[in-house]
């Protein structure tokens, strides 16, 4: 009986998963009762040609009629026994799947059975159960695996709980500010501008774009970018024998180039083409403009950007540290969150060499500093420290 059963799944596991690969009309409509109605009814429909298929394989390698029926029976149970589980799949994906998972089935309780009964003696037997555990746990690899496949290419209908129909109901003044970073070295020119030109076309209030371009050896490369940038008001950089590489480009960018303002800050490679609706989406559902980003200036004072609100917290006057020098001779960039650095630039905020002043809210309060009160800036909302 084993033996049938075996040759039956070897016949249909080939053919059930070369149906997931055949070409077929994608369906746009929307979920609903009659697709799952259609769904079930193909299913069904694969599951009477794949038992027609085994059976036609079977009588030519003359398997009894006895057999035979067992071995459909099987075929039909394997298939049906999934239809709960592969609702949301259409009916190729379905018998790829029940089909390989019977043919699994079969073969590790054949294997198994053969192990038990063929008295190959104490120590092979243990032998042969070592190796038969070693393939229970192939076989669920290869069905975790199955399952990814059958999954992609046989769902009609995603579930999706964030889509362009959901609205979250988000002030867009409480939107952070987001600061999209995107280092470039030896890039082809044109391939870089049109992932600045798709992140300019960016559906969001409130952001920057910065191009760092880290060490390309050739004007040719660059400068393209640089003019580009230029004409349509993106920020752009090009540092030369500076050490990093790309970390040390995005180090760069992010403590002389971000505005001060930014709640998030994204990296973009420049091969990248960034859909409009890339930040618009998840934002919401990540956090408001009180989102908190520590950064350090060039004269050495800690500031807290707290939305658009800037308290220093220096209670000494600073010093400013000199650069840091790398082995090959050259300057080289300070880690991040220090003081020093061999390009630096002011930032707003505070000066070097600046007196030690009682901390205060720049923005537009209603009531003295360090006392709760709520103040307004034009990109969010927030409480002053």
């Amino acid at each position: 009986m084993l033996e049938t059963l075996l040759l039956a799944a070897i016949v249909a596991a080939p053919v059930g998963s070369a149906s997931l690969f055949l070409p077929g009309r994608r369906h746009s409509g929307k979920a609903g009762a009659w697709s799952a109605i259609r769904r079930f009814v193909l299913a069904v429909a694969g599951t009477v040609v794949l038992a027609a298929v085994v059976a036609g394989g079977l009588k030519l390698l003359g398997v009894s009629q006895s057999n035979l029926t067992a071995a459909i029976a099987g075929v039909v149970f394997a298939s049906l026994i999934w239809l709960p589980v592969t609702r949301r799949w259409n009916a190729r994906a379905h018998l790829a799947w029940a089909s390989t998972v019977f043919l699994f089935v079969v073969y590790l309780a054949y294997a198994l059975d053969w192990t038990i009964n063929s008295h190959l003696g104490a120590a092979s037997t243990v032998g042969g159960l070592l190796l038969w555990v070693f393939e229970v746990f192939a076989a669920l690899l290869c069905c975790a695996y199955l399952w990814e496949i059958c999954d992609a290419l046989g769902t009609e209908h995603w579930r999706r709980r964030i889509t362009p129909q959901v609205s979250f109901g988000t002030d867009v003044t409480k939107l952070p500010m987001v600061s999209l970073h995107v280092p470039a070295h030896n890039e082809p020119p044109d391939m870089v501008i049109d992932t600045l030109r798709a992140l300019m076309r960016l559906d969001y209030p409130s952001y920057e774009v910065i191009c760092i371009d880290d060490n390309t050896d050739d004007e040719r490369l660059w400068r393209p970018v640089k003019e580009w940038c230029a004409r349509h008001g993106v920020k752009f950089e090009h540092l030369e024998n500076w050490p990093g590489y790309k970390s040390g480009a995005l180090n760069y960018a992010l403590r002389e180039m971000t505005d001060p303002g930014a709640g998030v800050i994204g990296v973009v490679d420049s091969d990248y083409q960034i859909e409009p609706g890339f930040l618009r989406r998840p934002l919401p559902t990540r956090g408001s403009a009180s989102s908190r980003r520590r950064r350090t200036t060039a004269g050495g004072r800690e500031r807290r950007t707290t939305g658009g609100c800037t308290t220093p917290t220096s209670t000494s006057s600073p010093s400013r540290s000199p650069p840091a020098t790398s082995t090959t001779g050259r300057s080289s960039p300070a880690p991040w969150g220090s003081s020093g650095g061999s390009r630096s630039s002011s930032s707003a905020g505070g000066t070097s060499g600046a007196s030690p002043r009682t901390p205060s809210c720049p923005c537009a309060c209603s009531g003295p500093a360090g006392t709760g009160c709520t103040w307004t800036s034009p990109g969010a909302t927030g409480s002053c420290r």
